[in-house]
């Protein structure tokens, strides 16, 4: 059995007065031409060295990122990470496997259209037969579990969507089938949705909790 490290938060939008990185973080971060982006790399990161300081305690962390963008941890190669930013959330994952989380907040989208293209055809029949006022909760389950698993799998969106395919009938989320092996987690944190999968046939003890700015804060 693997372990899997999964910690979010909601941006409630409270001053971050006090809150810093190391120096070439600060750096990085000060690029983003936008306040609302210079907050979610600010509190990402630090939900990200929060979580991995109970993992790694007293070392230092440093991060470097693949020719596809996708953040690493250089110095502990046995830990894989991802993270994730809605417009009031923040989620990362930290996992012995390669592993992707998503967080989002079910809103209007052009979910049929959508479907159309990056759903399977037992997603896009389940969809339709779900009552109109659960769609939007429906697609957004769907869709974080999507998005996790391209990120675990280090595939892009657009051509590896439609190939994964989720029953979400049961209590758990499963893939239809059994390849690629994943290895599924899902919770819904009002009002966010969040999904987070781990590469492997491998069981995974699934480790999870919510912080508030506060706490990270204090941390």
């Amino acid at each position: 059995m693997s372990h899997a490290h999964i910690a979010w938060l909601q941006d409630d939008g409270r001053p971050l007065g006090g809150l810093s990185l190391p120096d070439h973080e600060q750096q990085e971060m000060r690029g983003f031409k936008h306040a609302s982006r210079q907050r979610s790399f600010l509190l990402s990161r630090l939900l990200l060295r929060q979580t991995l300081s109970g993992l790694l305690p007293d070392q230092e962390l440093h991060f470097s990122r693949a020719e596809s963008g996708r953040l690493l941890l250089a110095n502990h190669g046995n830990w894989h990470i991802s993270l994730s930013h809605a417009e009031t959330g923040i989620a990362v994952i930290v996992a012995e496997q390669p592993c992707g989380i998503d967080i989002e907040v079910s809103r209007r989208v052009a979910m049929e259209k959508i479907a159309a293209r990056y759903f399977s055809a037992q997603e896009s029949a389940a969809l339709l037969a779900t009552a109109e006022a659960d769609r939007p909760d429906f697609f957004f389950r769907l869709w974080t579990l999507k998005e996790a698993s391209v990120k675990a799998l280090g595939e892009g969106l657009a051509d590896n969507m439609a190939r994964l395919a989720f029953d979400i009938s049961g209590s758990s989320p499963r893939t239809y089938s059994a390849s690629p092996a994943l290895q599924l987690w899902q919770e819904y944190a009002a009002p966010h949705r969040i999904a987070a999968a781990v590469t492997g046939n491998d069981a995974v003890h699934w480790h999870s909790r919510q912080l508030s700015i506060e706490e990270l804060a204090a941390s």
